[in-house]
């Protein structure tokens, strides 16, 4: 299994990311007006949103290749939490595009999501 690639100048992440939990819960509302609601797992979802403001294209394709070698949300990577040092065996990205904002010559911007 991979690891999430660190870019050229050997840092994970750019500034700014932000990191969340969520809980998975499903609900079911009877005609009768009564709701049951459960939890899905027994511990939160932990979400980094990874905003890369400006990168080259060499870090791009470096991204890109890494994104399609585990197809998307597909496939599971090692992740390493930019605050705490913690290491997420089994991370994966949420969405299976990869949308990059070319913003000029060898530089563009992306977003990516990572959840473990």
């Amino acid at each position: 299994m991979a690891d999430y690639p660190a870019l050229s100048t050997g840092a994970v992440v750019q500034v700014p990311w932000s990191f969340s939990r969520r809980f998975e819960t499903s609900k079911n509302d009877m005609e009768t007006g009564q709701r049951y609601a459960w939890s899905n797992r027994a511990t939160a979802k932990r979400t980094w949103t990874v905003t890369y403001s400006d990168i080259t294209d060499a870090e791009i394709a470096t991204l890109k290749a890494f994104f399609d070698s585990v197809s998307g949300r597909l496939g599971t990577f090692g992740f390493t939490d930019p605050k705490t040092g913690t290491y997420y065996a089994a991370a994966r990205f949420d969405t299976d595009s990869f949308e990059r904002k070319h913003v000029s010559k060898n530089h563009s911007s992306l977003s990516l999501t990572v959840i473990a």
